[in-house]
């Protein structure tokens, strides 16, 4: 597989909608989920062709185009989420004045406050996974790895019209602007030249048709921060060729997704042995060839990036048209970084 590297630099506030079953527009993720990101790019190709989403389904459903979600960067510093391993509980030792289960619920309420990492701090990370060393990472000190300040969160007040016959109430809309040198990134994988540079093509249309949520109200327009990069171990900065190694890795002691992952029935029992987060993906088709108005789409329950499985899962692209006139593509097949104890 070729590997190339995308890092888009927002021009505008980007909102991408938390995933929560009662979540609404108050409440927003910093980053993308790749199955989002693969919607965004069948619309692009719709407007190709009619037959142009149907072959990007194809090459993705037959394992030859993947996508990661979109992470967070800042400068040349590369962002994966933290990989959902617990800690070894042989090195934790209950702090003074708590029990063993307070001191682990302690260290998990922090880890949660993490939800990225940097990738060239991943192996001193997994290492204190296992050991407890914190020489290298230190989850006391960890404030420093966070990333409050590589976007600022805002919510802005919305007038709805009034119709002339009732009274509406304004609401709160959440986005984030990105900080200079800061962006979201995503890595595509495929198997030849051909399928990489259409995705040149989509992600140069998709930037003025923007990304993420709210879309018409002008939110979610980027450009490239530099030219696409083709990965390899040798790399144009050491995050790139960091996360080349990991993404190329087959003798790894744990598989984390890098993308959601929709399994097929026979990979469910992948899952007994692995560490894994639900997140119900769901949305409406705002396509004026499936239906005049946006219409609610079936939804459907995947496994998060950052969870980790001891062998790879293919995943699959399903369907979840709801009676409109054309498919809806969900995508559910990740990229994994392989992950050494």
């Amino acid at each position: 597989m070729l590997f190339r590297l995308y890092k888009l630099r927002f021009l505008t506030p980007v909102r991408f909608g938390d995933d929560g079953a009662a979540a609404g527009l108050d409440q927003a993720r910093l980053a993308g989920r790749a199955d989002t990101l693969f919607s965004a790019l069948c619309s692009e190709a719709a407007m190709l062709s009619a037959a142009a989403p149907q072959r990007l389904a194809a090459a993705a459903a037959d394992g030859n185009l993947l996508v990661t979600d979109l992470f967070p960067y800042r400068g040349e510093t590369l962002y994966l989420p933290r990989p959902l391993l617990p800690p070894d509980t042989a090195w934790q030792q209950p702090a003074a004045g708590r029990t063993a289960s307070a001191t682990a619920a302690h260290i998990k309420k922090k880890l949660n406050k993490l939800p990225y990492l940097p990738v060239r701090l991943l192996p001193a990370y997994l290492y204190w996974l296992r050991t407890g060393d914190s020489s290298q990472f230190d989850l006391d000190n960890a404030n420093a790895i966070a990333l409050s300040d590589i976007a600022k969160f805002s919510a802005v007040r919305v007038n709805a019209r009034v119709d002339g016959e009732r009274q509406t109430l304004p609401y709160v809309v959440t986005q984030y602007q990105f900080g200079a040198g800061c962006g979201l990134y995503f890595v595509a994988a495929a198997a030849d030249q051909d399928l990489l540079d259409w995705i040149d093509r989509l992600i140069a249309s998709l930037s003025y048709s923007g990304i993420g949520g709210k879309r018409s109200a002008g939110l979610g327009k980027f450009e490239l921060a530099e030219d696409p990069i083709d990965m390899d171990e040798t790399g144009v900065y050491a995050d790139d060729a960091a996360l080349y190694s990991l993404l190329t890795a087959t003798d790894a002691d744990w598989y984390m997704a890098l993308s959601c992952l929709w399994p097929l029935p026979n990979e469910v029992a992948l899952l007994a042995d692995g560490f894994y987060s639900l997140t119900a993906r769901g949305g409406f088709v705002a396509s004026p060839a499936y239906a005049p108005s946006a219409v609610k789409h079936h939804s459907v329950h995947m496994l998060a990036a950052g969870s980790c499985l001891k062998a790879k899962a293919a995943g699959q692209v399903g369907d979840l048209a709801a009676g409109g006139k054309h498919p809806v593509y969900r995508y559910g097949k990740p990229l994994y970084a392989g992950l050494k104890l």
